[in-house]
């Protein structure tokens, strides 16, 4: 009797179906792996594979050994599922995608930061706090706060300030650009919590019973301060935060955010970025230590334009006869004023004169006449497109200001099309698109610049969901100015009514339709398909919201989505296409 309970009851088969989906979870969620389940498991295996050598009289003991450690099993795997399912609510499709945009510092141009004389080693050290990086626009300030976060030694010294308390680390870099997520108080909360709790599951049970339906903000401030307050446990938190200037809401909700988190003194500080601020100027007098960028980077703007220059063996001839030339150097990391975009524009201007065959005056005078402001110089840039072609550019420009992400190069030949047929997306087949063949991108390439200049470029890898070559700003600042600054300008030179959102919409739509055919045991397809609805339905929304009405401008094309997602899911689904979402992804 004893041995059919454990034959019918026991299997290995049974086993590896249990643990490999919990596995599998806990992978994609990128979580510690705790053992205590594995551990618990490897006693009921040895319990079952000794049942053939158990005496009669023994199986009862046996039995009850078995039954108990099945029962610790059973309870671990259930709470090991709850937790994992707080952890997945807490996840959301953008949370590490601004920070795999910000470019890597070029060589060791940001090794100045570990220096004695910043202070910054000593703060993580030693200090407490808030540790405040300031800089103008295009200083670099996100760049520097990617590398001060992942660099091996802020690891190294945040360990000798948690001594043998556990140190947990988080990172939220708010992205004006982005979805409601990258730019809220709910995206970074939900982000240092999925954090945390990815390296300490064993905290979920003690702060967070259970997922919540839909998480608020005042639901997630109380579940971190829960895990501030947790006597049980000796912990320290590090937080860094970049791009305070670009939440979404007002100034003062961010003062609000940092009392909160630096509160609890000596167990958590904040490393944060900004441009400069009046409120935070006040928030953060006598409370802080700052870290002002322009102070630190002339050296490296020197070595930066040498690095570039030098290599050209027209400006060594130029340098070996005239000291004009180190001054330019000179001039060019003072006039910056720590500003790298605009170092990195005015070289590029300097190394295309001298591939020219210009002389030092003309060096010297491109130099003069280049604006010391960014926004001069996108002004500039702006002005000088060719009257031909000021409509398509405020097209453009307007989609690219409103996107949620780059678009692929070929999304941009569809503004022609829309020109011809307001209606294309919604006429268009269901059928797979092919990438532009390289003489097309080089066609369409050379027509953005004819009508963008360098403002927008263009990068000739993959598009993260659909085709290939994303279309980027040269820098966020270009999409801060035509925003804040030029966007009436933009509407004012179109001659007729142009509403970017709306088009917007029916790009996503050709995109969709333009898919391979999605097979949904593929989990990529699926997200695939899923991020161009979301991106669509997000348009959809705040083409509403803008247009006042009840109904969506957008409304045919959300009907219209409804039917191509259908078809694409309709022969391998029985329930609706949005149950999707329920599905495991990555």
């Amino acid at each position: 009797m004893a041995k059919d309970f454990l034959r019918h009851n026991i299997t290995h088969q049974q086993s590896s179906r249990t643990l490999q989906s919990l596995q599998s979870l806990r992978q994609d969620l990128a979580i510690v792996e705790d053992p205590y389940l594995n551990n618990i498991w490897d006693d009921v295996l040895r319990l079952t594979a000794s049942a053939q050598a158990v005496k009669p009289q023994q199986y009862d003991s046996q039995i009850g050994d078995l039954t108990r450690r099945l029962r610790s099993f059973t309870d671990e795997f259930s709470n090991c599922q709850r937790t994992y399912q707080v952890i997945k609510s807490l996840v959301f499709v953008e949370i590490r995608r601004r920070f795999s945009l910000i470019p890597e510092a070029e060589n060791s141009t940001n090794e100045w930061l570990m220096q004695e004389k910043t202070g910054f080693r000593k703060w993580l050290e030693s200090g407490d706090g808030i540790f405040w990086v300031t800089g103008k626009a295009g200083s670099g300030k996100s760049t520097l706060m990617k590398f001060a976060s992942e660099h091996h030694e802020t690891e190294n010294c945040l360990h000798k300030w948690a001594g043998t308390e556990k140190l947990h680390r988080g990172s939220f870099y708010f992205w004006n650009q982005g979805s409601e997520l990258q730019k809220s108080v709910e995206g970074l909360l939900r982000t240092f919590l999925c954090q945390i709790f990815r390296h300490a599951p064993e905290l979920v049970p003690k702060v967070c019973a259970k997922a919540p339906d839909a998480w608020t903000v005042g639901e997630l401030r109380k579940t971190l301060e829960a895990v501030f307050d947790m006597g049980c446990i000796a912990a320290k938190f590090c937080f860094f935060i970049d791009g305070l200037d670009e939440y979404h809401g007002d100034e003062e909700d961010i003062a609000h955010l940092l009392s909160f988190l630096s509160r609890h003194h000596g167990t958590i500080k904040l490393c944060v970025s900004s441009r400069p601020r009046p409120l935070l100027d006040d928030f953060f007098d006598g409370n802080r230590k700052t870290l002002t960028i322009s102070d630190h980077t002339k050296d490296d703007m020197r070595r930066y334009v040498l690095h570039r220059l030098q290599p050209n063996a027209k400006f060594q001839k130029f340098r070996a006869c005239d000291p004009v030339c180190g001054e330019i150097i000179s001039i060019i990391a003072d006039i910056a004023k720590g500003v790298w975009l605009w170092v990195f524009l005015v070289t590029r201007d300097l190394v295309r004169a001298v591939n020219r065959n210009e002389g030092i005056t003309k060096l010297r005078e491109i130099l003069d006449r280049f604006p010391e402001d960014l926004e001069a110089y996108f002004k500039f840039i702006i002005d000088g497109v060719h009257p031909i072609h000021k409509q398509d550019m405020a097209r453009i420009f307007l989609i690219t200001v409103e996107e949620v992400q780059p678009l692929p190069l070929f999304a941009f030949s569809l503004l022609e099309r829309e020109k011809l047929d307001p209606l294309y997306a919604m006429k268009a087949p269901i059928s797979p698109l092919v990438g532009l063949a390289a003489d097309e991108v080089k066609v369409q390439k050379d027509r953005l610049h004819n009508r963008c200049s360098d403002l927008l470029i263009v990068d000739d890898g993959p598009h993260p969901v659909f085709l290939d070559h994303p279309v980027d700003f040269l820098h966020r600042t270009v999409r801060d100015y035509l925003r804040d600054c030029h966007y009436q300008q933009l509407t004012d030179i179109l001659k007729s009514q142009f509403q970017p959102l709306v088009s917007l919409g029916h790009m996503m739509l050709f995109l969709l339709k333009g898919l391979p055919p999605i097979n949904i045991q593929k989990p990529t397809q699926i997200t695939r398909l899923i991020q161009i609805v979301d991106e669509l339905l997000y348009y959809a929304h705040e083409a509403e919201k803008l247009d006042g009405s009840t109904t969506s401008p957008l409304a045919p094309i959300l009907d219209e989505m409804d039917r191509v997602c259908t078809f694409f899911t309709a022969a391998s689904m029985r329930y609706h296409w949005t149950h999707l979402r329920d599905m495991p992804r990555v």
